[in-house]
């Protein structure tokens, strides 16, 4: 119950803000991602991940 109204708060957060605000919170989500999945148990930030980070 509790999810399901945290992605419906979120939903109506992303609505309101435009496809700007999508498109940003896309690439931070895909970075995430990336970061996640690879090989390594515990993933290392590279200094690139940092910067991504920084930036945004």
């Amino acid at each position: 119950m509790v999810t399901a109204l945290v992605v419906f708060l979120r939903s109506i957060g992303l609505i309101c803000r435009g496809h700007r605000g999508v498109a940003l919170e896309n690439l931070a989500l895909r970075q995430q991602v990336a970061v996640l999945t690879r090989t390594v148990k515990r993933p290392q930030l590279r200094t690139r991940d940092r910067l991504f980070w920084t930036l945004r």
